[in-house]
């Protein structure tokens, strides 16, 4: 089965899963920039969790299926349309063949979703690149992944809170301030504009970072790294993102209103194994 790109969008790739334990080699993580979103999606499907998914980022795409297929879209909301029928967020449903299937504009959040059952290929694409009009995407034919619940699915805010645990290049209280996504904003990072005070902050040897990295710049900003991040870097991290709301960074928005709470690392492990636990 097949599904023609009619309109590719903004930024419409196919992201297969994060390449992990490669960081040494200067080789980012890489995946889904809203892995949560992509879990849910994979699993209304019935596939593995780690099957490829399209991640569209502010705007969908068009496309045209050559088959039918089953397909569910996840992560930041936007219109669904079926030759012109309305089709909800975070259900399956089936994609006939010959049917048009759009995706609209995102009013919240940054980034969505899309996996069709069997998990997605790409004709000539490499994971990560981003797909254009006339591309055909493969479905492929890997066994379903049944009896698996639901992720409980969350709700994105133009004022988010992001749990962190303190940084190895010495905590700064965060807690009480706020800050503003810029729009220097993609899956490699997001730069945040607010003011710490008495806070200066200076180059440090380079040293290893990892995705979630909340790192402060000279004039007092920080930058938080994505799943492209580099996976080396000179700046201070004053506070790493608890990996229960890591999923949260690819949903930052530029003009969100961001706030941090900092836990210990005990209660981030503790809700990581809490936020996990699916539900029927």
């Amino acid at each position: 089965m097949i599904l023609e790109v009619i309109v590719s969008g903004p930024r419409t790739s196919i992201e297969a899963p994060p390449r992990f334990h490669l960081a040494h080699q200067g080789i980012s993580a890489g995946g889904p920039a809203d892995p949560l979103a992509a879990r849910i999606a994979n699993r209304l499907v019935d596939n593995r969790d780690d099957a490829s998914v399209l991640e569209m980022t502010l705007a969908g795409a068009t496309f045209l299926a050559h088959g039918d297929l089953e397909v569910a879209v996840s992560g930041a909301p936007l219109p669904i349309e079926l030759d012109g029928d309305l089709r909800s967020m975070n259900e399956r449903f089936v994609v006939s063949r010959g049917q048009t299937l759009r995706l609209g504009v995102t009013t919240v959040g940054v980034r969505t979703v899309l996996a069709a059952r069997g998990g997605l290929l790409s004709s000539g694409a490499e994971s990560g690149d981003c797909i254009k009009a006339g591309d055909r995407i493969l479905i492929a034919n890997e066994p379903a992944a049944r009896d698996r619940a639901a992720e409980r699915i969350p709700t994105l805010t133009h004022e988010p809170l992001l749990r962190v645990t303190p940084g190895p290049d010495g905590a700064v209280a965060l807690d009480d301030l706020s800050f503003l996504v810029t729009p220097a904003a993609d899956r490699r990072g997001v730069k945040l504009k607010g003011s710490i005070p008495d806070a200066p902050a200076s180059p440090i040897i380079t040293h290893g970072v990892s995705c979630g990295a909340v790192q402060m710049l000279p004039s007092t900003d920080l930058v938080i790294l994505g799943v492209d991040q580099q996976t080396t870097g000179g700046y201070p991290v004053i506070a790493t993102v608890a990996s229960v709301d890591r999923w949260k960074i690819g949903q930052l928005r530029p003009g969100d209103r961001l706030r941090f709470q900092t836990i210990s690392f005990d209660a981030a492990r503790q809700a990581l194994r809490g936020e996990t636990r699916v539900e029927r």
